[in-house]
């Protein structure tokens, strides 16, 4: 039973030798001019395609267009040990030319597949956030790029 407030404390603070990694949460903001069109290549009918996201930009692939809104991180920084490795969420929001924009949060944990996600006929897995998180470093709103797994459902 001693062992169980060092534990706690454990658990509580999240990380030794460090500050605790907290969720850095990059906030949606509308871009100051209209969003470039990233056509990325096609792939063909029926095959999985990978796109890279930026912030104020839509990538269109084949019929859909993409665009990320938000990034939750809440991995832990490189040079700091933490008690759990975190996980990143991507929020997107997909639209195709007879559907309503759809938003959907896709999420990635370190050694867990979180799943893809199905929205507007496919199916969409976040494969990479860059830049992985380091202590005392914000990089900036245009700095992160999200990877996404695009595969025909």
């Amino acid at each position: 039973m001693r062992l169980m407030p060092t534990v706690l404390a454990t658990l509580v603070l999240g990380c030794q030798g460090g500050a605790p990694a907290t969720p850095t949460a990059v906030p949606a903001r509308e871009p100051a001019s209209p969003a470039s069109e990233n056509a990325g290549p096609p792939a063909a009918a029926g095959e999985t395609a990978v796109v890279e996201l930026y912030f104020d930009e839509t990538v269109s692939q084949g019929e859909l267009r993409l665009r990320l809104l938000e990034l939750s991180d809440s991995r832990c920084p490189l040079g700091v040990q933490c008690v759990w490795e975190g996980q990143v969420a991507a929020t997107v929001e997909v639209s195709r030319d007879e559907l309503a924009p759809q938003v959907v949060e896709l999420v990635l944990r370190s050694g867990l597949d979180a799943g893809a996600k199905a929205v507007a006929g496919h199916r969409l897995r976040l494969l990479n956030v860059e830049p992985y998180p380091r202590e005392g470093v914000t990089p900036e709103r245009r700095e992160y790029v999200a990877t996404l797994e695009i595969e025909p459902s």
